[in-house]
C-alpha cells in the first residue's frame, strides 16, 4: 500500500498542470546568481527537494528572487554538472525558503539534465531496495 501511495504521489499532475514527473534526490549543491558568479563569496548551499527534466526545487538559507538568473551545480559520481536556471517562484519556511527554479534550457544541454535525471532515478531505485 505504501509503495502504491509513493507512486501515486510522485507521478502526480497537480493543479498548476505540471507535465513532468517530479523525483525526490537528496543531495546538497551550490547556487550562485549568474551575475556574481565569478565572486567566490557569493556561493552559497542548497538542498535538493526534487527535480524533474524541466526544473527542479531547493530549499535554502539564502535569499534568491523570482527572477533571479542562477548556476545550480552538483557532483555527479566521477564530475561537476552546472545547470542554469531562472527562480520562479518561492515559499519561506521556518528558517528556510523553498525555491521552484525553472531550467534555462537555451544555456544548459538537455543531454545534462537528462544525465541528472537517470542519476536521480537510480539513487531513487536504491533507495527503495535498501528499504525492501
Amino acid at each position: 500500500m505504501l509503495e502504491a501511495l509513493k507512486d501515486f504521489f510522485l507521478n502526480l499532475k497537480d493543479s498548476r498542470g505540471r507535465k513532468h514527473e517530479r523525483i525526490r534526490l537528496q543531495g546538497l549543491l551550490t547556487v550562485v546568481s549568474m551575475r556574481s558568479r565569478y565572486d567566490a563569496k557569493q556561493y552559497k548551499r542548497a538542498a535538493v527537494v526534487d527535480i524533474s527534466s524541466s526544473g527542479m526545487a531547493i530549499e535554502s538559507f539564502a535569499s534568491f528572487n523570482d527572477g533571479d538568473e542562477i548556476m545550480l551545480m552538483f557532483a555527479l559520481p566521477g564530475h561537476e554538472i552546472s545547470i542554469a536556471g531562472i527562480v520562479m517562484r518561492s515559499r519561506q519556511e521556518v528558517s528556510t525558503s523553498i525555491y521552484g527554479v525553472k531550467f534555462d534550457l537555451a544555456l544548459t544541454d538537455k543531454g545534462t539534465i537528462k544525465q541528472v535525471i537517470k542519476y536521480a532515478k537510480s539513487e531513487m531505485k536504491k533507495l527503495e531496495s535498501a528499504q525492501s
